[in-house]
C-alpha cells in the first residue's frame, strides 16, 4: 500500500541533511533518476510499473502525486518536504502534477526496462481481470 516514509534529518552546517539508506525503503535501489528543469506546472506520469516499486522524493517544490491500484482503489499525496518520501509498489497508476521548478528524486527497485511500463490506463485496468 503507498505511504509516507520520514526519512531521518539532522542539522547540518547551514541547513538540514536527510537520508535514505539500509532500512529507510523496502526494497534494495536498482535505479535512480530525477525530474528537474521543470518550467511550468506540468502533469506527469500516466503509467504503471508491472514489476518496480517506487519511492519519491521532492527535493524543490511542490507535487501532487495521484495512484490507483487494479481493485480501483485511489491515493492522493502532496510532497514538499525533502525529508518525507512516498513509496508505492508495483502495479499502480501514477499521475502527478508537479509546480515550476519542482526537482524530484525516484529510486527504483529494477533497472530501467520499457516492457515493464504499462502506458495505456485501459491495459493498466485490465490488469485486474
Amino acid at each position: 500500500m503507498p505511504r509516507i516514509i520520514e526519512l531521518p534529518e539532522t542539522e547540518a552546517k547551514g541547513g538540514r541533511l536527510s537520508f535514505i539508506e539500509g532500512e529507510n525503503i523496502p526494497f534494495g535501489v536498482k535505479r535512480v533518476f530525477w525530474i528537474y528543469d521543470i518550467q511550468e506546472e506540468t502533469e506527469r506520469g500516466g503509467h504503471a510499473h508491472l514489476n518496480a516499486e517506487q519511492v519519491l522524493v521532492c527535493l524543490q517544490g511542490h507535487v501532487q502525486v495521484y495512484l490507483e491500484n487494479t481493485k480501483g482503489d485511489k491515493y492522493s499525496f502532496s510532497l514538499s518536504d525533502p525529508s518525507k518520501a512516498l513509496y508505492f509498489p508495483k502495479q499502480h497508476w501514477l499521475k502527478m502534477s508537479c509546480d515550476t521548478g519542482t526537482i524530484l528524486m525516484v529510486l527504483a527497485s529494477n533497472e530501467y526496462n520499457e516492457e515493464g511500463y504499462v502506458r495505456d490506463y485501459d491495459d493498466f485496468k485490465a490488469l485486474e481481470l
